[in-house]
């Protein structure tokens, strides 16, 4: 009875899922600090717009002339028509906006899986399993860099499928719109243009003979019109390349291409330096870090799906070019690249987080799969139990996680990564954002009453993260360069996986049976 009414007024039950979304978003986006990234992020906004209004040109002079600025130029724009000045209320707003991006990006995901397996219920299960990614979720409310760009690169997949079905004018306009903006976000976004052309070259090559020219020619003339189109967007969007556009791009794809980060990460028991990763870097983190049911339905649906395009004789390019395998491309492709061009990594995966929901549309292709192939064996109602409580038992074990550690998602690992969170924590990064930041100032605000208080940081997320304090608490913290100088030492343990010899430890956030966040007082009051 349940299930009819469901089916009957399942427009009801997908608005509710985002509604419900949206409302999650709206009472917990409060609970994050500033990550490390965020400010610099902010900057890279504020000097676009101080050199559309003519305030300053630093930005053609700076480095932050190559980072994609149309999201953090729309946050900062909105941040001037608001009028937001106090640190607090501007990190809160960009809080909100990202998080937004991520619910648009979500709804656009569910339409892609409908698209792809005709079924909303897959398409909202699709939406579940993006939402219960600890880290992904964390993320969406303050990564202004790679999850606008996740979102972006949905509705690219989304809209690629659509112009494929439909190569007309209006869905060449409307992919072109959408890739400018994903390349002004990242410029890694280029691979979804290239990704179309690769598409038509193949077309193009394999045309039946029935096809005539004349619509070869038409839509040789709306790739051309798409390029053109995406190119001229981009330049208009991204004030850096106005004075030179042709060779403004080029210069900041290379100069991203070979970004020189100089810093470490830790990674399965060694510092590292980011351009000296293994070639196996990403393939473990995403192994270790998302739910290893999602991983086990992605090798079957990928398994799968490639055994089916070799699959004996027949229309084998047709195979090619079906949507899961352009999908497939589109997730394999970036992290191929990134092992070939042994490209500088930060923490964890994050700089590939884009390819998230391709991967989980392969793992929905894995279910599938799997369902049909229990129906050979049992009846519908079993399968569909067997499964329900696979996925079930994922879904709670995820869940705890998340609502225990909130608002610290992003120190999810799987069993693949260790026993325990310790010893997790002496192989792999843990806070490498410096979220926990904010839990220890608030702890010390409310126990320290002093006009002025005086702390040690291990990293610059200690003192970005007092952005978050209201200001008269905000007013009240020094961060100094001193360790000896200063009445409290806090760490997050980046570069220093290892325990302190200070004695009086006076607070910590634990995840599992591992600090991610200690501070010491070192003076008495």
């Amino acid at each position: 009875m349940i299930f009819q009414f469901l089916e009957k007024h399942h427009s009801l039950v997908i608005t509710t899922f985002f509604l419900g979304m949206i409302l999650l978003g709206f009472n917990i986006y409060q609970d994050y600090g500033v990550p490390w990234d965020d400010p610099i992020q902010r900057l890279v906004g504020q000097l676009n717009w101080e050199y559309i209004n003519g305030k300053s040109t630093w930005l053609i002079e700076s480095k932050h002339a190559n980072y994609g600025p149309i999201f953090e130029l729309f946050l900062f724009t909105m941040e001037k028509w608001l009028h937001l000045e106090q640190l607090r209320a501007i990190y809160l707003f960009r809080h909100a906006m990202t998080y937004a991006s991520f619910c648009v990006g979500t709804f656009f995901f569910y339409l892609l899986c409908l698209r792809m397996f005709r079924n909303w219920k897959m398409g909202l299960l699709g939406c579940i399993l993006l939402i219960l990614t600890p880290r992904i979720f964390e993320n969406a409310f303050y990564n202004t860099k790679d999850i606008p760009f996740l979102a972006l690169n949905v509705i690219c997949l989304y809209l690629l499928l659509v112009l494929i079905d439909q190569p007309k004018l209006v869905n060449f306009l409307m992919m072109a719109i959408a890739s400018a903006f994903l390349i002004t976000v990242r410029n890694v976004g280029i691979i979804i243009p290239i990704l179309v052309m690769v598409i038509w070259i193949i077309r193009f090559s394999v045309q039946e003979k029935s096809n005539p020219r004349k619509e070869s020619f038409k839509h040789f003339v709306l790739i051309i019109l798409y390029l053109v189109v995406t190119y001229g967007l981009v330049v208009l969007m991204w004030p850096a390349l106005w004075k030179e556009p042709f060779t403004g791009f080029y210069n900041t794809v290379v100069a991203m291409a070979n970004f020189q980060w100089r810093g470490t990460v830790l990674f399965m028991g060694k510092l590292m330096m980011g351009k000296a990763v293994p070639w196996y870097y990403i393939p473990v983190w995403i192994a270790i870090t998302i739910p290893i049911v999602y991983s086990i339905f992605f090798i079957i649906g990928t398994g799968r799906s490639v055994f089916l395009v070799f699959k004996g004789p027949g229309p084998f390019i047709k195979r090619v070019l079906s949507d899961r395998m352009i999908i497939l491309a589109a997730v394999i492709g970036p992290v191929v690249g990134v092992i070939v061009l042994k490209s500088t990594l930060y923490d964890s995966w994050r700089q590939l987080f884009f390819i998230y929901p391709g991967f989980l549309i392969m793992a929905l292709a894995g279910l599938e799969f799997s369902y049909a192939f229990l129906k050979t064996r049992f009846n519908r109602n079993v399968s569909i139990g067997i499964l329900s409580i696979i996925l079930l038992i994922s879904f709670i074990s995820t869940m705890d996680f998340m609502v225990r550690y909130h608002p610290h998602q992003a120190v999810y690992f799987n069993r693949l990564a260790g026993g325990d969170m310790q010893s997790i924590k002496s192989r792999f990064d843990m806070d490498y954002w410096g979220l926990s930041y904010y839990d220890a100032l608030k702890y010390i605000a409310e126990i320290d009453k002093s006009d002025k208080i005086y702390i040690h940081v291990n990293t610059l997320a200690g003192e970005y993260n007092t952005y978050m304090l209201v200001a008269s608490e905000m007013d009240r913290f020094i961060v100094d360069d001193e360790i000896k100088d200063s009445k409290y030492f806090l760490s997050d343990y980046r570069w220093h996986p290892e325990e302190y010899d200070y004695p009086n430890e006076i607070f910590n956030v634990m995840v599992g049976n591992a600090k991610i966040m200690v501070v010491y007082q070192l003076k008495p009051d």
